[in-house]
């Protein structure tokens, strides 16, 4: 991996089987969709969201996204 590329630019690089084992299925959709970034998926501890808690935060990018 190139020195500057980042996690997030390597992983929207990957097909989309390996980023919904990395991340999940519904968290796959809205990062490869460019709803949210992979820094939306956790809270400002660095604990990763719970899919209610960014529903709850992110309602909007669910919308836009089309995830239930």
């Amino acid at each position: 991996m190139p020195g500057r590329t980042t996690y997030p630019d390597w992983l929207r690089k990957q097909p989309r089987g390996v980023v919904e084992d990395v991340l999940g299925e519904t968290r796959a959709k809205l990062f490869l969709d460019g709803k949210l970034e992979l820094n939306g998926f956790v809270d400002h501890r660095g604990g990763t969201l719970t899919l209610a808690e960014l529903r709850a935060r992110e309602a909007a990018a669910f919308k836009r996204a089309g995830v239930a």
